[in-house]
């Protein structure tokens, strides 16, 4: 999250939301799938012990209730079909604004991967979820009237799963390797001139998507989806149940 933007307060429609067709080189921080902290979201009460680890400081600093709307996100995406989402990365408080005329930012990254292990290696299912995804929200009845401070962008992320070779019955950690694939990034970016603006405007922006979400499916007269589990299911799956034990 250390690209800066030049957008100023008040800038044209949508200029807050943003589509990055090219997942970034992370190097050594490209996302690691499964890994210890993994906890399943079957219920909404789920989305919040998923990723308190993550957001434990940013609710001391501004209490629960701001936060809330992060939670509420990560259910609805979870509702979304053929998705499901693995990881929640919040950015570090030094971390600089990505706006020049802000002092503070609140922002956190969610990655996502397909419920089809396969796809998971493939580049195109994941441009074509990613771009569905980015759709939805350009189009969705819920813009806010003031976006000022908002950055919601939405690509591609480079992902290193931890796979058992073919014909290798699966012992130890040892026997795992690293299969480069792909999944869907999703960054939310509130900016300010304080750190209490910027994490309510993060967080209006995360009950954005989630109400864009929820919206489509009913507009659409869709049943959300069943809660997906990644502890069970396919190969690799089984090993991060393995990894958390």
């Amino acid at each position: 999250m250390t690209k800066r933007a030049s957008s100023q307060p008040g800038s044209s429609r949508n200029s807050w939301l943003s589509f990055q067709p090219v997942a970034s080189d992370e190097g050594e921080l490209t996302a690691l799938y499964p890994y210890r902290q993994l906890r399943e979201i079957q219920e909404p009460v789920h989305a919040r012990l998923a990723v308190i680890d993550e957001t434990r400081a940013l609710e001391r600093e501004f209490g629960v209730a701001v936060i809330s709307p992060l939670y509420g996100m990560l259910w609805s995406l979870n509702g979304v079909s053929g998705m499901a989402t693995s990881h929640c990365l919040v950015a570090p408080s030094e971390q600089r604004p990505i706006f020049p005329w802000a002092s503070s930012m609140i922002a956190c990254q969610i990655l996502m991967l397909s419920r089809c292990v396969n796809e998971n290696l493939s580049l195109r299912p994941n441009q074509e979820a990613a771009k569905e995804l980015y759709g939805l929200l350009q189009a969705s009845e819920k813009c806010p009237r003031d976006p000022t401070g908002w950055l919601i962008e939405v690509g591609l992320v480079n992902f290193r799963f931890l796979m058992v070779p073919q014909h290798v019955v699966y012992t130890s950690e040892a026997d795992l390797v690293e299969h480069p694939g792909y999944g869907v990034s999703i960054r939310i970016c509130g900016c300010a001139s304080s750190r209490s603006k910027a994490a309510e405007r993060w967080s209006r922006a995360a009950l954005f998507i989630a109400d864009s979400i929820d919206s489509n499916l009913a507009k659409a007269g869709m049943v959300r989806a069943d809660p997906h589990r990644h502890m069970a299911g396919s190969e690799e799956l089984v090993i991060g149940r393995d990894l958390e034990e």
